[in-house]
C-alpha cells in the first residue's frame, strides 16, 4: 500500500472564488474639490462627469455614470458633455443596413477635422452618454448607446503638482514622435525590469541559437554575428513589390563598409532604412533584418535561419514592429530628420476648466494592420519579449512587465506578466501574450496551445505551403511541454482528441492549396487544422483536459462532461506506401493507469488523498465511480494540481519530436449515412449553416455533422449516402449540459440512458487511394453499431 499525503484543498477551489463586483453608479456627493467654483461646476452634467472622473472607491473594481437623454438644448461654453459627445460619431447608415458592423478609418473621429461630424455637437450632447472607469486608473471610456455607436477611450492629462492618480494623459505632437520617450522606454525596461523581460526560460528551450550575420548601422554594412553581440530585430511586412535583398551574387560586397549607403541605399525599402536609423538614435549598433541577414537564394542557409528565427527574436534586445504599413516601403512616419510627418493623425484635446484637460486616447490599430494578419509575423511577436511598436497613429512599448503608450505618461510600477490591469491600454492584443504563459511551466496546456493555433490559423500566407515553416519555432519551443512532440501541428500525446478540432460556431474553413503548381494540391494534410484556413473552435480540445484539477494559467473552470476514448491505432507515414511510425495517445494511457488506481506513480509525482471530494469533482456530474479519491502534484511546479499523472518530457529536451509526415493510417470501420436538415434548437441564437443532422437508411436521426463549409451541402446530393469512418468513441452524461456538443439540445437526440454515447466520425472522400477529411461529426453509438459496418484500412491525407 502506497503512503499518501492527506490535505484539505480549500485555497484553490475554483468554485469558491469570489465573483467580480458589478459596476456601481456614483453618488454626486462624493465629488472631490479639484477646480474653483465656476460655471462648469454649476452644470449638473459637468458635475456628474467630474464626480465620475475623481471618484475613488477602493472596494469597487469599476465605477460608472449615466447621463440620460436631455431636452435642454442650450449648452454653456466648455460643457464637458458636449465635448465628449463630439468625439462619438454615429454611423450614418440606416438601421436597415444591420449586417454592416464596422466603419472605415475615414469615419473615425480621430482622423477627421473638427466640425466634420455627421451630427451637430449640440444635438449629439442631448443623447444618452454612458461612462465607465476602472477605479485604480485614470482612463475612462464613453459610449453613446444605440445602433452603430462608438466607444471612445479618454484620459485626464497629467499636470505638474497634481497627484498622478488624477491624470496620466500626455499631449503629444500630431506630426512628430518624441524620440526621448522611446529612449526612456528602452532604459526603463532594460534597467528596471531586467531578468523579467529577458526570456531566459525561453532561450534555454530554443538552445544555442545566434543569427549568422547582422547589419551594422554605424558601418552601414553586414557583419558576421558572434555570441556576445547585442542586437535589435525588425518585424515588418514584405508586401508584393520587389525590393533589394541579400543574394549569393551580392552578399560578399555587402560586408564592405558603407555598402548599404553607396548605391544600395537608394534601393533599400523605407521601412528597413528607417528602422536602421531608429537603432542608431536609440544608441544601439546592430539589427537583424531577414531580407538582408538571410541570403535569400541560399536554400540550405535560409532553411537553417528560418528554423532559428524563434531564438533570433528571443535573444534580441528588443524588436522594432512596423505595424503601420502595407509593405516594406511604407516606412516609419513621424521621425523628424529621418522620415516624413505622421499622416492622418490629430490628437484630440478637450479643455475642461482651470487648466484641466482631457485627451481622447489614440489607437495603435495594430489588430487592423496587415502586419497583424500575416502568419510569419506571429512568431516574431510571440518570441519578442520587448517590442517597440509603430502603429498607424502612435508608437508604443510592449514587454513582459509593462505596456506604455506615447500619449500616456508611463509609470515606474512593474506589471507582472499575468496582470491584466493595463489590458485596455494595450498596444498589441493579449491573445499571444496569454499563450506565452505556457513557457513558464513544464506541463502541457491544451487550451493555451489551441488559443495560439486559433490566432495563427486565421492569418495570411503568400504561400500556403509555408504553413508549417511559419509555425515551426513555436512548436519546437512547446515541445518541452508536450510529450512526443507534434505531428503536423497536432500534439501526439493527445492525438485521438487533437484530431477532433472543429471550426468555430457559424464559421467556415477554406482548404489550403499550395501556391506552387509543382506541388500536389492535397499535400497539406486534410486531417490537420493546418490544411484549412479559418477560425477554429478554441474549446475543441477541452475534452482531453480532464487531467487538470487546477492550473494558474487557466482563467475559470473549463471542465466538461464530454470524454474521448481511443478506438484505433494510428501510424504516421511520409508518403502513402512508406514505412509507418506508431503513435500513442499517452495521455489516455496514463489516465487509465492512474485515475483512481492504487499503483506505483512515476518519479517526481506526489499523490494526495482528497478530503473535499464533495466540493470538487473530476467530472462535472458526480458519479461515484468517477469521483477521484486522490489527486497529484509534480515537483517541477506544485502550483498545478492533477487528477492523475501525465507523461512529461525529459528536462533536457532529449525526447523532443517534430514531424510533418503527411499521411495517417489505421484499421477502422466505415458506414454510409445520409445528410439531414440544419440543426437549430431554441437555445441557439441563430441557425448555424454548417451544422446538419445525420440520418440512417430509414430516415431516423443518427447523429450530427459539423461541415467545414456550408457549400458542401450544395455540392452533395441529399439522396446519396456519404461515407463516414470511425476514429474514436466518446460519451457525456445526459444529466449535465454541454454546449460543445452541438446536437445536445436537439429533440431527436436520445436521452433515456445515463450517458450519451457516440462514435466520432469523419466524412471522407477518396482520391487515388487516399481519404481526405470533409467534415467531422458524431453518430449515436447504438445507431452506428446497427449499420452494415465494413472493416477498412484507412489512409488519411
Amino acid at each position: 500500500m502506497l503512503s499518501r499525503h492527506v490535505r484539505e484543498d480549500k485555497s484553490r477551489q475554483l468554485i469558491n472564488r469570489p465573483s467580480t463586483p458589478e459596476p456601481k453608479d456614483f453618488n454626486l456627493d462624493t465629488i472631490v474639490p479639484y477646480i474653483d467654483a465656476s460655471q462648469t461646476t454649476k452644470c449638473t452634467d459637468c458635475k456628474t462627469i467630474l464626480s465620475f472622473l475623481l471618484h475613488d472607491e477602493k472596494q469597487l473594481f469599476y465605477t460608472s455614470a449615466k447621463l440620460p437623454a436631455s431636452t435642454n438644448t442650450p449648452r454653456h461654453e466648455g460643457c464637458l458633455r458636449t465635448a465628449l459627445a463630439s468625439c462619438i460619431k454615429r454611423n450614418e447608415r440606416s438601421e436597415d443596413d444591420a449586417d454592416a458592423e464596422t466603419v472605415s478609418d475615414a469615419d473615425n473621429p480621430a482622423n477627421v477635422a473638427d466640425g466634420a461630424h455627421a451630427e451637430d455637437p449640440q444635438e449629439s450632447a442631448l443623447k444618452r452618454i454612458d461612462l465607465m472607469r476602472h477605479t485604480s486608473r485614470s482612463i475612462f471610456n464613453v459610449t453613446a448607446p444605440g445602433p452603430y455607436s462608438w466607444v471612445r477611450d479618454f484620459e485626464i492629462v497629467k499636470r505638474d503638482g497634481v497627484p498622478g492618480k488624477l491624470g496620466r494623459g500626455r499631449i503629444i505632437q500630431s506630426e512628430w514622435i518624441d524620440v526621448d520617450i522611446m529612449r526612456r522606454w528602452v532604459g526603463m525596461c532594460i534597467n528596471g525590469h531586467g531578468e523579467a523581460c529577458s526570456q531566459h526560460h525561453l532561450i534555454e528551450r530554443l538552445g544555442v541559437v545566434y543569427p549568422a550575420r547582422l547589419v551594422d548601422v554605424l558601418g552601414m554594412c553586414l557583419v558576421d554575428a558572434v555570441a556576445d553581440m547585442e542586437y535589435v530585430t525588425l518585424s515588418y511586412v514584405w508586401g508584393v513589390m520587389p525590393f533589394f535583398k541579400s543574394m549569393k551574387e551580392n552578399v560578399g560586397k555587402l560586408y564592405t563598409k558603407n555598402a548599404l549607403t553607396q548605391g544600395n541605399g537608394d534601393v533599400l525599402p523605407r521601412t528597413i532604412k528607417h528602422a536602421m536609423e531608429v537603432v542608431r538614435i536609440l544608441g544601439e549598433r546592430y539589427i537583424w533584418i531577414d531580407a538582408l541577414c538571410i541570403v535569400q537564394d541560399d536554400e540550405v542557409g535560409k532553411a537553417m535561419e528560418i528554423r532559428n528565427m524563434g531564438g533570433i527574436y528571443a535573444r534580441s534586445k528588443f524588436t522594432i514592429v512596423a505595424a503601420g504599413g502595407e509593405d516594406a516601403d511604407a516606412g516609419l512616419d513621424g521621425l523628424r530628420g529621418i522620415s516624413g510627418p505622421r499622416r492622418g493623425f490629430q490628437q484630440r484635446v478637450l479643455d475642461v476648466a482651470d487648466g484641466m484637460q482631457i485627451i481622447q486616447r489614440a489607437g495603435a490599430k495594430v489588430d487592423e494592420s496587415r502586419w497583424w494578419h500575416r502568419a510569419w509575423t506571429l512568431q516574431e511577436h510571440f518570441f519578442s519579449s520587448r517590442r517597440l511598436v509603430f502603429g498607424r497613429e502612435i508608437v508604443g512599448w510592449d514587454c513582459e512587465c509593462a505596456r506604455w503608450r506615447e500619449d500616456v505618461v508611463e509609470t515606474d510600477t512593474m506589471r507582472g506578466r499575468k496582470s491584466v490591469e493595463e489590458s485596455r491600454g494595450r498596444v498589441i492584443d493579449n491573445t499571444i501574450d496569454d499563450a506565452r504563459l505556457m513557457f513558464y511551466s513544464p506541463f502541457p496546456d491544451l487550451l493555451g496551445l489551441l488559443k495560439l493555433i486559433v490566432a495563427y490559423n486565421q492569418k495570411d500566407l503568400t504561400y500556403n505551403e509555408d504553413i508549417f515553416k511559419a509555425f515551426e519555432a513555436p512548436l519546437l519551443a512547446l515541445g518541452y511541454n508536450f510529450h512526443g512532440g507534434f505531428l503536423c501541428g497536432l500534439p501526439v500525446m493527445f492525438l485521438d482528441a487533437a484530431i477532433l478540432w472543429q471550426a468555430g460556431r457559424e464559421e467556415s474553413l477554406v482548404r489550403r492549396i499550395p501556391k506552387d503548381a509543382g506541388l500536389d494540391p492535397n499535400s497539406i494534410p486534410s486531417w490537420s487544422w493546418a490544411g484549412w484556413k479559418g477560425k477554429l473552435d478554441r474549446y475543441s480540445w477541452v475534452k482531453a483536459m480532464d487531467y487538470i484539477e487546477y492550473s494558474p494559467n487557466l482563467r475559470g473552470n473549463h471542465l466538461q462532461t464530454e470524454r474521448v476514448i481511443p478506438l484505433v491505432e494510428w501510424r504516421s507515414h511520409e508518403y502513402k506506401d512508406g514505412p509507418g511510425t506508431s503513435l500513442h495517445s499517452t495521455w489516455y494511457e496514463f489516465r487509465e493507469a492512474y485515475l483512481n488506481h492504487e499503483t506505483e506513480i512515476p518519479p517526481g509525482w506526489t499523490c494526495h488523498a482528497r478530503t473535499d471530494s464533495v466540493l470538487v469533482h473530476y467530472h462535472a456530474t458526480p458519479e461515484e465511480d468517477e469521483n477521484p479519491r486522490w489527486d497529484y502534484t509534480h515537483e517541477a511546479d506544485e502550483d498545478w494540481q492533477f487528477w492523475y499523472p501525465i507523461p512529461l518530457n525529459n528536462a533536457d529536451g532529449s525526447a523532443l519530436h517534430y514531424s510533418t509526415a503527411r499521411i495517417l493510417s489505421c484499421q477502422t470501420q466505415r458506414a454510409w449515412l445520409h445528410l439531414g436538415g440544419f440543426i437549430q434548437t431554441e437555445y441557439m441564437y441563430e441557425r448555424d449553416p454548417t451544422l446538419v443532422s445525420l440520418l440512417d437508411g430509414d430516415e431516423m436521426w443518427a447523429g450530427a455533422l459539423k461541415l467545414h463549409d456550408e457549400e458542401l451541402l450544395a455540392t452533395s446530393s441529399g439522396a446519396s449516402p456519404i461515407e463516414l469512418v470511425a476514429i474514436s468513441k466518446g460519451y457525456a452524461y445526459n444529466s449535465s449540459t454541454n454546449e460543445e456538443i452541438h446536437e445536445w439540445d436537439l429533440d431527436e437526440r436520445p436521452r433515456l440512458t445515463e450517458k450519451y454515447e457516440f462514435f466520432n466520425v469523419l466524412w471522407v472522400e477518396w482520391i487515388d487511394g487516399i481519404a481526405y477529411r470533409k467534415a467531422l461529426g458524431r453518430v449515436h453509438a447504438e445507431v452506428w453499431l446497427a449499420q452494415d459496418l465494413e472493416d477498412i484500412s484507412l489512409i488519411l491525407g
